[in-house]
């Protein structure tokens, strides 16, 4: 699209008004009118500033005697003579004067000879009045200006925006005289000279904006004043130059379909763009993205417009970002607790972290500093035709304690970990949705929280703690150090003797710290032990400087593709995966490989299961999340039970 004017303030571009012939150009044109050089003597239109001596007299179009009736009631003429006014005798005088008498025709003449020498004497007197005028330094009074929308000699015209706009195309309009191309000029590019009414978009006006919005908003975007205060000439300029309706440049036509969101203004069908651009004048000015293909597909637009019929003409379906833009979008941000005993235990990593696909010897490669430890989140997304359910599974080699044990009930240390959180976004038809739930897994313990009070318990273990954000879409999370339980960032729980992943007092720490009028207050100033680590996403993963490291990079990396579909490495001894569990009949994986410890207690997120959460069982909460959200809590909107995107029940149930 082309640039438009910056401002109201700043320098027009140099643009001919449409219509509009500059003087040059007039003898070759061939729409050019002629002055009229006929028996008058005028040119239609105009007004004679002086009668020739010889007719002073003459009354051209009209009948004498009428125009010189002692009815019209005129007491005084005035005379325009280079400027100067004088009074000719009272209407009835003159009529005395000039009645001719036929039977003295002699009295006549001698009458006639004796105006014509008073006459003169009266111009030979003005003369002299001008030349002292003009001695004393007095020019002439300044002529009236003629109408815009008739021809005159003189230069301008009496409405300002109008002379404005004609005298930008044609300076010789304001430089010399308004001819007949300067009323071309206006009937093309002022109102009060159209034939046919103009679009207000490019007609100057006392008003602000136009009729036509898809030029209004073009325009004002770059010229606020033509839509706060005034649509005046700087403005109608810009119209001709950027909008079609003014007959400005005319962007090229769009191949790109209608349907699909690209960088580009504009789309493919004529009729479904201009519906659109009507409604949301972005989409063909700056680009067509994921708002003007939900209009097309009969959604609001993105400012909360209806698009009524839209969906009938353009045939879109609604748009949504890629599932990974989504992961992306909502990625948490992990608060993780630290133990500076076994620093490089916390540390988020891959499952492959010691460049093998091998579980068993996680532990070892670990311990002897074989292991990568740059941060690593898996994603996934499952979807119904309503709500995302975006999982974040977290791995650390170890799962651990100062001093382990094995086969006791307190701090029981294992080989390998997984823990995480699954975020419930319900689909707002456009854009990344609107957050409903979140899920966190902390040991044995699949724990929900909401921030809409209109969610309501039915089962499992809803907490009654908020759900904090940064920057608006990522949940901030905690995890405790050693054994990786995850919750939200605010939930401060002591479950029992054995369960205390929740117990910290960051909560009890922000109050205080904002009660006390600090503005700066962060989470990660108050880690238990006074050491922990921040990890948010990033484009790759990062290793942590330490024990104390409030910004950390991690990089998303697919579930699918790296775990699930790696479900069948799965033997005890080198392999990726140990133990099984049957679901619906298909025989899965129930933990990593391991045997360091409590042999093969990390269970991947297909077998991750809550002790106390109803009638949803092993596998059931991953592989059909919106049947188990239904069973957990009762939900204000509608959840759709049907998935239109999940890789993993149609493995189990093609």
């Amino acid at each position: 699209m082309a640039t438009v004017l910056s401002g109201c303030g700043s320098s027009a571009p140099e643009v001919a008004s449409q219509g509009i012939v500059a003087p040059k150009a007039q003898a070759n044109n061939p729409a050019y009118i002629p002055e009229d050089t006929s028996s008058s003597g005028v040119i239609p239109g105009w007004d004679s500033k002086e009668a020739d001596d010889a007719e002073a007299t003459d009354v051209v179009e009209g009948d004498a005697e009428d125009a010189l009736s002692p009815e019209d009631g005129v007491s005084t003429v005035d005379v325009f003579d280079g400027g100067d006014v004088t009074e000719e005798a009272d209407g009835e005088d003159a009529l005395e004067s000039d009645v001719l008498d036929l039977e003295d025709v002699g009295e006549e003449e001698d009458a006639e000879e004796e105006d014509t020498e008073e006459e003169d004497a009266e111009e030979e007197d003005a003369e002299e009045e001008d030349a002292e005028e003009e001695d004393a330094g007095e020019g002439p009074l300044p002529e009236e200006k003629g109408a815009c929308c008739e021809a005159h000699p003189t230069p301008g015209c009496d409405e300002a925006d109008c002379e404005s706009l004609v005298c930008e195309g044609d300076p010789y309009c304001c430089a010399t005289a308004w001819d007949s191309l300067c009323i071309q000029g206006a009937l093309n590019v002022c109102a009060q000279c159209s034939d046919e009414p103009l679009d207000s978009c490019c007609a100057a006006q006392d008003d602000p904006g136009c009729e036509n919005l898809v030029c209004e908003t073009q325009i004002c975007a770059a010229d606020p004043y033509c839509c706060d205060t005034k649509w005046d000439g700087l403005c109608v300029q810009a119209a001709e130059s950027e909008c079609t309706v003014c007959g400005g440049v005319t962007p090229e036509a769009s191949e790109e379909d209608c349907c699909i969101a690209h960088e580009t203004p504009g789309c493919g069908d004529a009729s479904c763009e201009a519906l659109v651009c009507e409604i949301d004048p972005f989409c063909c000015n700056t680009q067509w993205d994921n708002y003007c293909v939900a209009c097309g597909a009969g959604e609001d637009s993105f400012g909360g417009s209806s698009c009524g019929n839209a969906k009938t003409l353009c045939g879109c379906t609604t748009p949504y970002p890629s599932l990974e833009a989504l992961a992306e979008h909502w990625a948490p941000v992990w608060y993780h607790d630290v133990d500076n005993s076994n620093t490089e235990g916390d540390y988020f990593t891959a499952i492959d972290a010691d460049g093998d696909l091998v579980s068993s010897n996680n532990w070892e490669s670990l311990s002897d500093g074989l292991t990568d430890l740059r941060g690593v989140i898996y994603w996934s997304v499952i979807t119904t035709e309503t709500h995302w359910f975006i999982l974040y599974a977290n791995f650390h080699p170890q799962d651990w304690d100062e001093v382990c044990s094995a086969g006791a009930l307190y701090k029981v240390c294992h080989e390998n970990d997984m823990e995480g959180a699954m975020v419930v976004v319900k689909k707002d038809g456009y854009g990344y949705g609107q957050f409903r739930v979140m899920y966190t897994q902390a040991h044995n313990h699949l724990y929900m929280y909401r921030n809409d009070v209109n969610i309501t318990k039915k089962s499992g273990e809803l907490r009654e703690v908020p759900v904090t954000f940064e920057n608006g879409s990522h949940p901030q999370v905690y995890v405790e150090a050693g054994g990786h339980g995850v919750c939200a960032l605010y939930h401060n729980e002591i479950l029992s003797f054995s369960a205390d992943f929740c117990n910290h007092d960051i909560d009890d720490q922000m109050e205080d710290c904002i009660d006390a009028g600090g503005n700066d207050c962060d989470p990660a100033d108050y880690f238990p032990g006074g050491d922990g680590i921040v990890y948010r996403h990033k484009p790759v993963g990062e290793i942590p400087s330490g024990a104390f490291d409030k910004d950390v990079g991690y990089a998303l990396v697919p579930f699918e593709s790296e775990i699930w579909d790696r479900r069948e490495n799965l033997c005890n001894g080198n392999c990726l995966f140990d133990k099984t569990f049957e679901y619906e009949g298909v025989t899965l994986p129930k933990a990593f490989d391991g045997d360091t410890w409590e042999d093969d207690k990390a269970n991947p997120p297909w077998a991750w299961d809550s002790a106390d959460d109803g009638e949803v069982y092993r596998g059931d909460w991953f592989f059909k999340p919106a049947h188990s959200l239904l069973i957990h809590v009762s939900m204000p909107e509608e959840v759709s039970l049907t998935y239109t995107e999940n890789p993993y029940l149609t493995f189990i149930d093609p």
